[in-house]
C-alpha cells in the first residue's frame, strides 16, 4: 500500500483527542472515542494489506502477519515496561516491585483487556496497553477467518457485517449491565465487545477491493458529513453521561470514520489535502510512541508535579512529544525498517497502529484522575 499522509492525519486527530482527554480538562471529555477512530483504521489497514497479499500470492503467511505485526509493536513496548521499572513504586500494583513484575506481565502478554474488563482490578498504571490487548486477540482471529471467507468474497461483507452487529449488541448489553456498578467502560473494552469497531473497518477493505463503493461516497459533502458528525459526537461525549449514551457516540464515530476512510478512498480531494498536511502526517507517524509514553508520563506529573488538571496536561503533552521523538527514531524507525523487507508492506504508516486507550486512571472513559 503506497504511504497516505492523509490516513497519518486520521490518527493524528485520534491520538490528539486522547491525549488531550487526559488532561482532565472537561471540554475534552469525548476525547475517548479517539480509540474508536484508531480500530477502524486498524480493521481497514490490515485487512487491506492480507487481501493484496492472497491477490498476489494466492495465499495468507501468518508468520509472515505475525512477525510484522511484532516487530512494529514489541520493541516499543519493552522500552516503555523497562523505562517504568525505575518508577516502579508509581506503576506497580500496590506500588511493590512484584506488583510491578504483574503489571509489566500483563502488558507483554497482551491480557490487560481480559483482566480489568473481567475483575475490574486494573492491578497498577500500565492500563493503556489494554488496546493493544484487543487488537492483538482479534487479529489472532481475523487473518483465519478471512482465508475461510475468501472463496466467497461478494458474500464477506455480509459475514463481516453480521459479525459486527453481534459484538454491538455485546457491547450495547453489558454496558447497559455494568452501569449499575458504575463502571460501563469495563464492557467496552472487553475483546467481544470492542470487536464490532474493528470489523466496520475490515468490512470496509472488503468492500473497497471488491469494487463495490457507492459513487456517492466521493462527494466532498459526504466526507465533510461524516467527519462533522463524527466531531458532534465527541463534543456530546464530554458532556453527557457514559450510561446510556457511549453506546451511540461510539457508533457515530465508528461509522463516521468508516464513511470518511471511504470517502478519500474514492476522492479525497479537500480533506486528503486537510488531512495530509505535514503536520498532521508527522504526528500520525508518531501516534504509538505517543501512545505508549504519554499516559504513564501523565502519572508520574500527576503525582510529583501536581500542579493541576491544565498545567499537568500542558507538561504530559510536551514531554510525550519528546519521548515520542526518541522512541521513533531510536527504538521504532530501525525496526519499521526491517519490518519493511517482510511481505508486501513499504510504508510505514501503511500498517495499522494500535489505539490508544481512552482513561485517565484506568482504561475506558468514565474513571478518575
Amino acid at each position: 500500500m503506497r504511504y497516505r499522509p492523509d490516513l497519518d492525519g486520521i490518527r493524528a486527530a485520534a491520538i490528539l483527542a486522547v491525549m488531550a482527554y487526559h488532561t482532565t480538562i472537561g471540554a475534552f471529555g469525548g476525547g475517548w472515542l479517539g480509540v474508536d477512530v484508531f480500530f477502524v483504521l486498524s480493521g481497514f489497514l490490515i485487512t487491506t494489506l492480507l487481501l493484496r497479499e492472497f491477490d498476489d500470492t494466492g495465499r495468507i503467511s501468518w508468520a509472515r502477519f505475525y512477525g510484522r505485526r511484532a516487530l512494529r509493536l514489541y520493541p516499543a513496548l519493552i522500552a516503555i515496561v523497562v523505562a517504568g521499572l525505575v518508577f516502579f513504586r508509581d506503576f506497580g500494583d500496590h506500588g511493590t516491585l512484584r506488583g510491578y513484575g504483574t503489571t509489566a506481565l500483563l502488558a507483554l502478554t497482551y491480557t490487560e483487556d481480559l483482566v480489568y474488563g473481567l475483575t475490574g482490578d486494573p492491578h497498577g498504571n500500565m492500563l493503556h496497553t489494554w488496546s493493544l490487548s484487543v487488537e492483538e486477540h482479534f487479529y489472532l482471529i481475523w487473518p483465519l477467518a478471512l482465508m475461510v471467507l475468501l472463496p466467497w468474497r461478494r458474500r464477506a461483507s455480509w459475514w463481516v457485517g453480521g459479525a459486527a452487529v453481534a459484538s454491538w449488541l455485546a457491547m450495547a448489553a453489558t454496558v447497559h449491565v455494568h452501569s449499575a456498578d458504575g463502571t460501563p467502560y469495563r464492557s467496552y473494552i472487553l475483546p467481544w465487545s470492542v470487536a464490532w469497531t474493528l470489523l466496520v473497518g475490515c468490512g470496509l477493505a472488503v468492500i473497497v477491493r471488491s469494487g463495490r463503493l457507492p459513487r456517492i461516497l466521493a462527494q466532498t459533502r459526504v466526507g465533510v458529513t461524516a467527519a462533522v458528525l463524527a466531531v458532534l459526537a465527541t463534543l456530546a461525549a464530554a458532556r453527557l453521561p457514559r450510561e446510556p449514551h457511549m453506546v451511540w457516540e461510539s457508533t457515530l464515530v465508528v461509522l463516521g470514520t468508516a464513511v470518511l476512510i471511504a470517502h478519500l478512498d474514492t476522492e479525497g480531494g479537500l480533506l486528503r489535502r486537510l488531512l495530509g498536511w505535514a503536520p498532521l502526517a508527522y504526528v500520525g507517524r508518531r501516534s504509538y510512541g505517543l501512545y505508549l509514553w504519554h499516559f504513564p508520563i501523565l502519572v508520574l506529573l500527576q503525582r510529583h508535579l501536581n500542579a493541576g488538571g491544565r498545567l499537568d496536561g500542558i507538561a504530559m503533552v510536551v514531554l510525550a512529544f519528546a519521548a515520542a521523538e526518541v522512541s521513533y527514531r531510536v527504538v521504532e524507525r530501525p525496526f519499521l525498517r526491517l519490518k519493511s523487507r517482510i511481505g508486501t508492506g513499504k510504508a510505514i504508516s501503511s500498517t495499522s497502529q494500535p489505539a490508544p486507550n481512552a482513561r485517565r486512571n484506568v482504561p475506558i472513559p468514565g474513571g478518575t484522575p
